[in-house]
């Protein structure tokens, strides 16, 4: 007869034991089993201890197995904590007679790894973890070697490629292996890698692949707000160095627009301004709104506002234009050349010519700028465009001048007379081909007036006077 003795379970501190007691060849009826052992029972299931002394067990069968018939076989089990010998039993006797059980199999204990995910981060390194576990801790060492293999996500560049080896002390159950992980700012999907184990000793493998999930943190930015067709166009009109004036041109896009604020930043310093009103200038930011007569702009139109300005820190240009809030490009506008100007101070005296000034050569176009000082007016002519005949006469009431011009010079030649204070008080005027006097009178307020010319590129070389006339 051989009594069978096998381990169900063994977590350490603790296990299963099962007895399988055989009837032979006559059968049984009523058994008792005796045996030794160092572990200690706590609980019994099939049968009960008639007695315990020492390291020798004496059992006997429940009621409901006494009877165990011939080839057949009655069982019973029971839980323990490990003795010295650890779940060792011998010297089984069954009804007195001695018996060497089937020696129970060992019990292998099983290696999986769990899955893990990290979020990456947008700079350095971060430690992305696996946990290794045994499925019961083993009588002595457990070793299984480990290493990763791409998904979408690239070694080098997403994490650090590695290999090695985990061993698992006896009574061990757990262990770690960790990744580093890059992190980085770009905008992407979710990235994975696997972690493999290979070559298990002691043990065997159970699930021996997890994912590793490398979580994207970073987010694309939003896209722009439509506008709706919102525009804004920002130009120089002039610009003398110490002051300039600009226009800006507000679309209404296809909707009409009923109302309309625009912001923007600029280092210079608003000294006039026109057609809007300025809702407040904190810092660099100005908000300008519309006036009553300008508020309402129809779909697929445009109303324009201007004003005059020092230049700051940052020269003419201005940005992060919004109307009503809404963000709105506009094309970068270039700072002219400044053209040559003749200054009030250093004028000859009345009635004497002015000294000549040699511009520089090869221009593509000649700009000669004086001012007009309300009772007497500073011109500039381009002595190689043969420009003549300005006069000034006055007005009548209300001290204005009325600015009239006869120009004899070819059509390249064109003035443009433009009140300093107020830019908007301006007259053009073109050259003729012939030499007819032609008058284009424009009621104007008083002075002080800037004047500009421009002359063609037909020359390379050029020199501009200065007189001073008198009104007539």
């Amino acid at each position: 007869m051989a009594i069978t003795y096998t381990i169900g379970d063994d977590w350490g501190s603790g296990f299963i034991g099962n007895i399988k007691v055989p009837g032979g060849t006559s059968g049984l009826h009523g058994w008792t089993l005796e045996f030794d052992a160092t572990f200690d029972i706590t609980h019994i299931w099939g049968a009960e201890i008639v007695s315990h002394v020492g390291n020798h067990y004496v059992i006997r069968n429940a009621a409901w197995t006494a009877d165990v018939a011939a080839g057949s076989q009655a069982s019973f089990g029971f839980e323990a904590k490990p003795g010295s010998a650890g779940t060792t039993a011998t010297g089984f006797a069954l009804n007195g007679a001695t018996d060497t059980p089937t020696p129970p199999p060992v019990v292998v204990p099983t290696i999986s790894i769990d899955d893990a995910s990290i979020t990456e981060g947008d700079s350095g390194t971060s430690q992305l973890s696996f946990t290794v576990k045994l499925s019961q801790a083993a009588s002595g060492p457990v070793t299984v070697t480990y290493s990763t293999a791409n998904g979408t996500a690239t070694a080098g560049s997403d994490y650090t490629a590695l290999t090695g080896t985990i061993i698992f002390a006896a009574g061990e159950t757990t262990k770690t292996i960790v990744i580093p992980v890059a992190g980085d700012t770009a905008v992407e999907a979710n990235e994975t890698f696997t972690v493999n184990l290979a070559s298990p000793s002691g043990a065997t493998i159970a699930d021996g692949a997890a994912t590793g999930t490398i979580i994207n943190n970073d987010v694309a930015p939003p896209p722009p707000p439509a506008t709706g067709g919102l525009s804004l166009d920002y130009d120089i009109v002039s610009n003398w160095g110490s002051g300039f004036t600009a226009s800006m041109a507000v679309g209404a896009g296809s909707a009409v627009l009923n109302g309309w604020t625009v912001a923007f930043d600029a280092s210079f310093n608003i000294t006039s301004i026109w057609n809007v009103t300025i809702v407040s200038h904190v810092g660099n930011h100005y908000v300008v709104k519309n006036v009553d007569w300008n508020g309402t702009i129809a779909g697929g139109k445009e109303t324009s506002f201007g004003f005059q300005a020092t230049p700051g820190s940052g020269g003419t240009a201005a940005s992060g234009f919004t109307i009503n809030g809404t963000a709105v490009g506009t094309d970068p506008v270039p700072t002219p050349a400044g053209p040559l100007e003749m200054r009030r101070s250093g004028m000859p005296r009345r009635g004497m010519p002015g000294t000549s000034r040699a511009m520089p050569p090869a221009p593509r176009s000649v700009v000669c700028v004086c001012e007009i000082f309300s009772s007497k007016v500073i011109w500039a002519t381009s002595s190689a465009a043969r420009a003549s005949g300005v006069r000034a006469s006055e007005a009548a009431g209300g001290g204005a001048s009325v600015i009239a011009a006869a120009i004899a010079a070819p059509p390249a030649l064109r003035m443009i007379m433009r009140h300093s204070r107020h830019p908007y008080a301006s007259v053009a005027l073109n050259a003729r081909s012939d030499t007819s006097d032609e008058s284009r009178p424009s009621i104007l307020p008083s002075g002080p007036y800037r004047c500009e010319y421009d002359a063609a590129a037909a020359y390379t070389s050029d020199v501009c006077e200065r007189r001073w006339l008198w009104r007539s």
